[in-house]
């Protein structure tokens, strides 16, 4: 809830002209997505202010509207300079532009350090296994393993259509020094993407609860009410993604769902287990 006002930008101005006229602006997701995260910016602070009160989903809501193509819209940011110097930046060779992870910014960077960056990270053997071409047998595996999920209760649609390969790049981590790389891997052409969505929304039941909390407000509220003699220590794991022990972590989850007291996914569990690996260690994608 609101006690204060929003000074500055807005999302959506009202598209009238010198002569009073509306005008009829087909909605821009870049262009909304920027106003957007300067609005959230702008919340942030009058929060910090004590000015305003924020719910905890603000920002995904927020975020949420920026990709809905809907109603009249006009950015107040992008002016003609803006998108002049934008065309003029993509075209450029040299140069990469990535957005910085964790921050409403975009960052430019000289394409060979930005590979050099992402070689750095795909080229260690431990984690990633470079392949010659994409096996065939993708689809036909997880069509596979959909068909025998698929008991007396349907979970999964089967795979049809053509899919390819997901795609690798990395989002600059400005708040840290050297500005490292997060890498990101885009799995949404892939014939595992619908397949990975259903599992999380099967196993989220299955997550234990008590010992996370869900946005940063629940956190300070935790710190406000804690005993003054607790001590807080703050961790930090680098490179998480590549860190994460897969198959450690795919027999504490099957040890959850099936030997807990937590409701028992009506999925045979070597099939489970199966689209577990399937969706993360083969995890096809590309990198150029």
């Amino acid at each position: 809830m609101f006690d204060g006002e929003i000074r500055g930008s807005y999302i959506w101005p009202t598209g009238e002209r010198e002569d009073g006229k509306r005008t009829r602006n087909r909605p821009n997701p870049e262009s909304k997505r920027i106003e957007i995260e300067n609005l959230i910016d702008q919340l942030l602070s009058l929060q910090n202010e004590k000015r305003v009160t924020l719910s905890t989903t603000i920002r995904q809501e927020l975020v949420g509207e920026a990709g809905r193509n809907r109603g009249n819209f006009k950015s107040t940011l992008l002016i003609p300079e803006l998108k002049k110097a934008d065309k003029e930046l993509s075209e450029r060779e040299d140069i990469i532009i990535r957005k910085g992870d964790k921050a409403a910014v975009y960052v430019i960077m000289e394409k060979t350090s930005y590979l050099e960056k992402m070689d750095t990270i795909l080229d260690n053997p431990t984690k990633f296994q470079r392949l010659q071409k994409d096996p065939s047998d993708a689809l036909k595996k997880i069509n596979s393993l959909i068909q025998q999920a698929n008991g007396t209760t349907k979970h999964f649609n089967k795979a049809i259509g053509y899919f390819r390969p997901g795609y690798c790049y990395g989002t600059v981590k400005t708040h840290k020094p050297g500005n490292p790389l997060r890498p990101i891997i885009s799995q949404i052409t892939t014939p595992t993407y619908h397949v990975a969505k259903k599992l999380n929304s099967l196993l989220t039941p299955c997550v234990p609860t008590g010992r996370s909390v869900s946005s940063v407000t629940e956190f300070i509220d935790l710190l406000r009410t804690a005993p003054l003699c607790q001590d807080i220590t703050s961790l930090d794991m680098e490179s998480l993604f590549t860190n994460v022990p897969v198959d450690e972590t795919i027999n504490i989850i099957l040890n959850r769902v099936y030997r807990s007291d937590r409701p028992i996914i009506d999925i045979p569990e070597d099939v489970l287990k199966s689209m577990l690996e399937t969706c993360t260690n083969d995890a096809r994608f590309l990198f150029h």
